[in-house]
């Protein structure tokens, strides 16, 4: 439990800690910046690292830093996204562009213990600006730090620490495994299980194949009472209680993503109820972004699309699996990749989607690519929900050991 505390107009803080300021902590570094063209920056940098802001490599400082240094966003996705750091070390050479600030840490105070900090709190309750927040440096100069005795810092520091590199571990394992998936995708649908095939064909336009695999339309393989087809024209802009619709922009890496779904009106919706989606069914995104792919899931039943995405329904559950994994292989995204067409807003007709060609193989070997591809699929899943866990874990963690309701002291470790 905390020790007692006192209250200096802030939350009240354990015996032997105070309330500070970052700029009391930290002194921040100025350096002349000058204008450098994305190409040229890893020519000039070398195998030194380059922190900025994402897509965003404009300037450069002029100098390189040589010493411990914590690097904080100034603006941009890195303030308003909780997926990216705010704040972190550099324990060596760096290039930095004017979208961080550069901070010396003081000698009461712990670099690790303030990025700590820093990537616990809200920021953007401190940033100005909405639709691209900024730092500025007379904020960040005042943005009020609980400092306790370094001693106890290092502790939090390295507890801390210790969940970030399990963190850090399990992302390291889920992109392992994503990469694993990608060659296992790219070998079994060119060349079916191993030792099966000694035949193939090669497509100048699409790639290779089993010759014995059976070459079938995408419209073969779909429903007769629920043929390919997009959805609606002009969905509006949200109706209260309405039916959800998923757009191109919810699909997102296999997946649909259902936290800010656009609800059309149920009037619409009854207009386009041949655009229903039932659970199991397959979306392809066919306008602006090409080739997304993702399967509807339960929650998702009765909702519906727009007319920039393509809906498949397939009975069979493995022949389903097989299309969905078909889907992301070189082969039909290089069909779809040539059929797409226009400029400003490029898409690819919804005739030509029923006519893209499928490569199938028997039963037995098609449920066996598909076990192996959904197994990887579940190891994926497994880690993202471990990971899920310790980001959860260390938010609780954080928020307690940083405000002193968890007790601790400094040990020989640190």
């Amino acid at each position: 439990m905390a020790a007692k505390g006192r209250s200096n107009g802030k939350a009240s803080l354990p015996e032997g800690w105070k309330w500070s300021t970052l700029g009391e902590c930290c002194e921040f570094l100025d350096g002349k910046r000058v204008p450098v063209k994305s190409d040229d920056r890893q020519k000039m940098a070398g195998d030194i690292p380059y922190y900025g802001a994402s897509g965003i490599i404009d300037w450069v400082n002029d100098f390189i830093f040589d010493e411990p240094l914590l690097l904080l966003a100034e603006d941009g996705e890195n303030i308003n996204s909780r997926q990216l750091p705010v704040a972190f070390r550099v324990n060596g050479k760096c290039w930095v562009n004017n979208h961080a600030h550069v901070l010396r840490v003081s000698t009461n105070a712990v670099s690790e213990y303030l990025e700590a900090y820093l990537n616990s709190i809200d920021l953007m309750g401190y940033s100005t600006g909405t639709a691209q927040p900024k730092l500025n440096r007379d904020t960040c100069d005042k943005l009020p730090v609980p400092v306790p005795p370094v001693p106890v810092q290092k502790t939090i520091a390295r507890v801390l620490g210790g969940v970030d590199d399990a963190i850090a571990a399990t992302r390291a394992v889920i992109e392992q495994t994503r990469k694993l998936k990608t060659a296992l995708l790219q070998d079994l649908l060119t060349n079916g299980l191993p030792g099966r095939h000694t035949s193939f064909h090669d497509d100048p336009k699409a790639g290779r194949y089993p010759t014995d695999w059976n070459m079938v339309s995408l419209d073969d393989l779909v429903l007769a009472d629920r043929p390919i087809c997009y959805g609606i024209l002009m969905p509006g802009r949200g109706c209260p209680g309405g039916i959800p619709v998923v757009k191109v922009k919810d699909i997102f890496n296999g997946q649909i993503r259902t936290g800010n779904l656009l609800l059309t009106t149920p009037e619409l919706d009854e207009e386009y109820r041949r655009s229903r989606l039932q659970s199991g069914d397959l979306l392809i995104t066919i306008r602006g972004t090409t080739g997304r792919v993702a399967v509807v899931p339960d929650s998702l039943a009765n909702a519906n699309i727009t007319q920039d995405t393509a809906r498949v329904s397939v009975e069979d559950e493995y022949v389903r699996d097989f299309l969905y994994i078909c889907l992301q292989g070189s082969y039909l995204q290089r069909q779809i990749a040539n059929h797409t067409i226009g400029q400003a807003v490029k898409g690819i007709n919804i005739g030509e989607v029923r006519k893209l060609q499928v490569p199938l193989p028997d039963a037995e070997e098609l449920k066996s690519i598909v076990e192996l591809i959904n197994s990887v699929d579940l190891k994926v899943r497994t880690e993202r929900l471990l990971l899920s866990q310790l980001l959860e874990t260390k938010s609780a963690l954080s928020q307690r050991l940083l405000t002193g309701q968890i007790s601790v002291t400094g040990d020989c470790h640190g």
